[in-house]
C-alpha cells in the first residue's frame, strides 16, 4: 500500500502524441518537457515500447508529421526534406528505443514451433534511470514497475499483485493505499494488442523471492476477498485465467 507519486500533468500530452491528436504548439511544448522530466521521459519510452508491440499503433512518421500539422500525401513524401528540417527545430534528444524482443520477455511464453496468441498476457517494465527496460527474472527493491496487457479472452477485470516468501502481499492493481479501504479489481477492456496500465507503482520488498501474478476475471473481487482466499489456499477467482512470473529482488535501488 505504497502511495504513488502524483503524475505529472504533461502525461495527458504525451498520451495523446501517440493518438496523433496532438496539435503543433502542444507538441512543441511536450517535447521540451520531456528533456527536464525523468518521469515524463519514462513515460513515453514505455509508450514507445507498446507502440512497436502494437501493429496497428501509429508509426513514428505519421506521429510526428500529425504533431507538426503536416498531412503526407503519399508514402514517398516522406523523402523530401521539408518535413525533416521541420522537425530538426522541434525535436529534442530523447533516450534510443529499446529493442523490441519482448517476445521471450516477461510473462510471454517459450518454445519452439508456432504457437497461438495466449488469451490474456501481462508485462513489466522497471523505471530507470527515465527509461523502461522489461523485467525478466529480477526486480530492484523501491523501483518504480509499469506494465501493459493484452485481454483477448475479453475479461471484464484484472488484479495484479506479487507474494513473497513470507506471504506477504504487495498491491499494484487496484493500488490499495489506505486501509480503510476494499478497492475492487479494475475495469480493463478487450485488447489484442498491448494496453498500458497508466501508473507505474513503486514497493519495498520485505523478502527476497516474488511471485507476481495477473489475474484476469469477471468478478468484481476485492483486495481483502483475494486475501483471504491466498490464505485459506482457495482460488484467487474461480474461472479466471491467470500469469504469474517469478523473481528474484536486488537490494539498493529506489528512494
Amino acid at each position: 500500500m505504497t502511495p504513488e507519486k502524483a503524475a505529472c500533468a504533461m502525461r495527458e500530452s504525451v498520451d495523446r502524441h501517440f493518438e496523433g491528436t496532438l496539435g503543433p504548439a502542444a507538441e512543441r511544448t511536450m517535447r521540451e518537457h520531456l528533456g527536464t522530466c525523468a518521469d515524463c521521459h519514462g513515460y513515453y519510452e514505455r509508450h514507445l515500447l507498446l507502440a512497436g508491440l502494437d501493429p496497428k499503433a501509429l508509426g513514428p512518421k505519421d506521429r510526428l508529421a500529425r504533431g507538426l500539422g503536416v498531412t503526407l500525401p503519399k508514402p514517398n513524401w516522406w523523402a523530401g526534406g521539408a518535413l525533416v528540417l521541420a522537425a530538426a527545430a522541434v525535436l529534442v534528444a530523447v533516450a534510443p528505443r529499446l529493442g523490441t524482443g519482448l517476445d521471450d520477455d516477461g510473462f510471454t511464453p517459450r518454445g519452439g514451433g508456432t504457437l497461438a496468441q495466449p488469451p490474456v498476457e501481462l508485462r513489466v517494465f522497471e523505471v530507470v534511470g527515465g527509461k523502461a527496460e522489461p523485467v525478466t527474472d529480477r526486480v530492484t527493491d523501491g523501483s518504480e514497475l509499469a506494465f501493459s496487457y493484452e485481454n483477448r479472452a475479453g475479461r471484464a477485470r484484472l488484479l495484479v499483485f506479487a507474494v513473497d516468501e513470507r506471504q506477504q502481499i504487495y498491491w499494484f492493481f487496484p493500488a490499495w493505499q489506505d486501509p480503510a479501504t476494499n478497492p475492487q479489481a479494475i475495469a480493463i477492456e478487450r485488447a489484442d494488442a498491448p494496453r498500458e496500465l497508466k501508473e507505474a507503482v513503486r514497493h519495498r520488498f520485505g523478502g527476497e523471492r516474488l511471485t507476481l501474478r495477473a489475474v484476469f476475471t469477471d468478478e468484481a473481487v476485492t483486495v481483502r476477498e483475494v486475501e483471504r482466499r491466498l490464505k485459506a489456499g482457495e482460488p484467487v477467482s474461480p474461472g479466471s485465467q491467470e500469469k504469474s512470473l517469478s523473481l528474484s529482488v536486488v537490494r539498493g535501488g529506489g528512494p
